[in-house]
């Protein structure tokens, strides 16, 4: 709505985005009414693609704004997490920030 391509009659607009954040947590991926999946599971989408995805839609730099996960798998998670994020900017992805 605020890009304007989904109910331009508000007033929304590209011009009002300079940057997107994006927020991508550990149990952000689960088929309807079941778990979250798990990285290895063959249906998990990898976090490099939704910020492939993400940067085609809005032709903005983008940054992770919120991630995390509990417990003892922090610094798992985090490894993973930039990990994603550079093998998005090997993709030409305007990552700016994490």
């Amino acid at each position: 709505m605020l890009s304007g391509r989904l109910w331009p009659q508000i007033g929304g607009h590209p011009r009002y985005l300079d940057i997107i954040g994006v927020n991508y947590y550990a149990n952000n991926q689960w088929i309807l009414n079941g778990p979250a999946l798990e990285r290895t599971h063959p249906q998990h989408r990898p976090f490099r693609d939704m910020l492939r995805e993400t940067h085609e839609r809005y032709h903005r730099p983008l940054f992770i704004a919120e991630t995390g996960t509990e417990g003892d798998g922090r610094p798992d998670w985090f490894g993973h997490i930039a990990r994603e994020a550079r093998a998005a900017m090997e993709m030409g992805i305007s990552l700016e920030g994490l």
